[in-house]
């Protein structure tokens, strides 16, 4: 690697979290590599059991769904309350190529594997897309035609703060997301995080920042042009956090979904005090489902194994590698930098 090294690897039963070091950015990044747990109308022990053996025989076969997460910034300029990297230094973007050296690192890891139907990337492992739009579309618009045998499918990931970066704010830059889409043929997946349909919880849990509202998603998203796949508006399923049909009913179901996903309980979880209130359940995440029926948009729950969530973003950087400074002090340190994007 040229601007990489390796190291640590975090060896999990479904896959590998890599710590990759810049020594010119005196900087740590992650980035993972791992299989699907097919968890669909699986029985609780298969969501909630850290037997090896078991994990192993639910496994989707790499050919045909391939996992991998990249990190797009050193760091994080955000606070959301339920996310580790806020407790990091932030040291700005990746460039174009530091994205595809972390790609082509973890494609290197399993030369054994010579094609995939479905390489799903997000770029989000650590960083904020919305600071760095214009080396990820990039990097998505360059992955159509990447690798003989494998389609990509890149995930555009995003909090949609109210940031002007290279000229372009939160609604002008989505609009370009959503012509890389229409470039890769609808085969991208763009999702918005929302987690509460009250906005005033939705600023407190991302700590302080100012989002695009679900009502300006409406009134500028709902007629776009849009391809093969939804735009996923994900739920983070948070005890007593919003969930109100009501306010989601004028959402185009032509354009948008909503995902439910439950709460990973981390140290930030813990020290804000949130609570997930799914608890590794198919009945407690149903039932939040069912509200949503009969409002008109559809809606996904997703209960990831709790294998995959051994590690959550930022936690082996900051385990392993950094003596945490106080709070005020990372975060006048993150405005100096998002100062200078």
């Amino acid at each position: 690697m040229k601007n990489f090294k390796l190291v640590h690897e975090e060896v999990l039963p479904s896959g590998s979290v890599y710590v990759l070091y810049n020594e010119k950015k005196n900087f740590y990044v992650e980035c993972t590599s791992m299989q699907d747990v097919n968890t669909k109308n699986k029985s609780l022990e298969v969501l909630t059991t850290k037997d090896t053996a078991t994990i192993k025989s639910n496994l989707v076969p790499i050919e045909d769904k391939w996992l991998m997460a990249i990190s797009t910034q050193y760091g994080c300029p955000e606070r959301c309350k339920f996310c580790l990297v806020p407790s990091l230094p932030f040291k700005g973007n990746l460039s174009y190529e530091d994205m595809w050296e972390e790609l082509d690192f973890i494609i290197g890891q399993r030369p054994e594997v010579t094609k995939c139907s479905k390489v799903k990337v997000g770029f989000a492992r650590m960083g904020e897309p919305q600071f760095n739009w214009k080396n990820i579309l990039h990097v998505m618009k360059d992955m159509k035609d990447h690798k003989e045998g494998f389609t990509f499918l890149p995930c555009y990931n995003t909090i949609l703060p109210k940031v002007n970066i290279d000229g372009c704010g939160p609604l002008e830059t989505f609009k370009h997301v959503m012509e890389v889409k229409e470039y890769l043929n609808g085969f991208m997946h763009v999702q918005l995080s929302i987690n509460s349909t009250n906005e005033d919880q939705r600023k407190v849990l991302f700590g302080g920042v100012d989002v695009v509202t679900l009502d300006e998603i409406k009134k500028n998203f709902n007629n776009l042009k849009n391809s093969n796949r939804l735009i996923t508006l994900n739920f983070i399923c948070g005890k007593d956090w919003e969930v109100d049909p009501e306010v989601l009913q004028d959402l185009n179901p032509e354009i948008f979904c909503v995902k439910l996903t439950p709460l990973n309980i981390n140290p930030a979880t813990k020290e804000h005090k949130l609570q997930d209130s799914i608890k590794w359940s198919w009945d407690n995440m149903n039932s939040i489902k069912e509200k949503l029926i009969g409002y008109g948009v559809p809606t996904i729950v997703d209960i990831a194994a709790m294998c995959e969530l051994d590690l959550c973003c930022g936690n082996l950087v900051q385990q392993k590698y950094f003596d945490i400074e106080s709070r005020d002090h990372l975060i006048l340190k993150q405005k100096e930098v998002i100062e200078q994007l």
